[in-house]
């Protein structure tokens, strides 16, 4: 005997210029981790059947982790695909969602503000003392520093949108609907 499925909903279109904002940086992360995870598979062939391993794969890899994690962000909170445990929460009268809610998404946005800002910071200075990683081939930070920043910032902006529609009941809150 088969369950029944829980009938898969489409997420609503997103073609507003915001989206296609967050869409870029997304697709952006999506291509960092592609080339990320083939210079790491270069990186342990050469070095466990060559000996030979690649330069500056871990340094590059490094530089590009938190511009990984806030590039896309943006995007996947837009379309609640965050990871959320509801075994307590749905059992809460719906006003007492809405709440909770809010509440953990401003307390989200204001740690995610001081994340962007110390980005922002970490950028001009490095911008300002051109700035290099020391390696086999020296990177310049910054532009590393300024994308994150960027996408910390995209998160922000998100978090703020879904903080006007958890409080004008728009479509944006669809996490406390559940």
């Amino acid at each position: 005997m088969t369950e029944p499925q829980a009938e898969h909903k489409e997420p609503p279109e997103r073609t507003s210029l915001w989206a296609r904002v967050e869409n870029l940086f997304e697709s952006m992360g999506g291509v960092l981790i592609f080339i990320m995870m083939w210079g790491i598979m270069a990186d342990v062939v050469g070095r466990y059947f060559l000996r030979s391993p690649v330069p500056n794969v871990p340094e590059f890899s490094a530089m590009v982790m938190p511009v990984i994690a806030f590039a896309g962000m943006a995007a996947l909170t837009a379309r609640n695909g965050n990871v959320r445990i509801t075994a307590l929460v749905r059992y809460l009268p719906d006003r007492a969602r809405r709440v909770i809610y809010l509440v953990f998404t401003v307390m989200a946005f204001l740690a995610m503000a001081i994340v962007a800002w110390q980005s922002y910071v970490s950028f001009l200075q490095n911008y300002a003392n051109m700035s290099l990683r020391e390696a086999t081939v020296p990177f310049v930070l910054w532009p590393f520093r300024l994308l994150a920043a960027i996408g910390g910032m995209l998160l922000c902006v998100r978090f703020l949108i879904n903080i006007w529609g958890a409080l004008h009941g728009s479509p944006q809150s669809a996490a406390v609907e559940e």
